[in-house]
C-alpha cells in the first residue's frame, strides 16, 4: 500500500519482490491514475507471500510515459512462523511450471496430486517434505487448459488449492 502526491508523467507502478534483497522479480503492475494535483492511494496484494520466505522485500519501479523509471525504497515485510501446515501455488494462472509451496509441521512423506474439475487425478507424485518451507516444481505443460486442484496429503497435512492452467 502506498500513497502518491504530485505524480506527473507516470504510466504505471511495477511491484517487485525479492527474498534476498538483491535479486528482484516483477510480480504485478498497477496503472497510474488521477492528476498531478491529487493525493492518490494505491494497493497491491501479494497473496501467500509468507509461503516464500520469512522476510520478503518489496520495491516499486515507477515507470514514466517516456520509458524512464526510478525505484522506491525497499520495504521488508517479516512474516511470523506458521503454526499450521499450508499449500500455495504460484504463479496462478500457471502456464508450464507450477511452484508449489508447502509449509509442513514435520518431516514426512506426502502425496501430491493434480486433480481436474471432475475429480479425475491427472498427476500423482510422492514428495519428501522437511519441517518448515518446501518448494516443489511441477511441470504441467502437457496438462490441458482448465481449472485444477493441487491436493497435498501427508501425516500432518491435508490441503487442496485451486489453480488455473493457461
Amino acid at each position: 500500500q502506498w500513497t502518491v502526491e504530485g505524480q506527473e508523467n507516470v504510466e504505471s507502478y511495477i511491484i517487485e519482490r525479492s527474498i534476498n534483497n538483491i535479486s528482484f522479480t516483477p510480480i504485478g503492475t498497477v496503472a497510474a491514475r488521477g492528476t498531478a494535483n491529487e493525493k492518490i492511494n494505491y494497493l497491491f496484494t501479494d497473496n501467500n507471500a509468507a509461503a516464500i520466505a520469512t522476510t520478503v522485500y518489496y520495491r516499486i519501479k515507477i515507470q514514466d510515459k517516456d520509458a524512464s523509471f526510478k525505484y522506491s525504497n525497499v520495504a521488508p515485510v517479516a512474516f511470523e512462523q506458521f503454526e499450521n501446515a499450508f499449500v500455495t501455488v504460484q504463479p496462478n494462472p500457471v502456464v508450464n511450471n507450477a511452484m508449489v509451496f508447502v509449509y509442513s509441521k514435520a518431516d514426512e512423506v506426502a502425496q501430491l496430486r493434480i486433480v481436474d474439475n471432475t475429480g479425475r487425478i491427472i498427476v500423482t507424485r510422492t514428495v519428501l517434505l522437511t519441517k518448515g518451507k518446501n518448494t516443489i516444481e511441477v511441470d504441467i505443460h502437457s496438462v490441458p487448459v482448465g481449472l485444477y486442484y493441487i491436493d497435498v496429503t501427508g501425516k500432518t497435512l491435508n490441503q487442496k488449492v485451486k489453480f488455473i492452467k493457461q
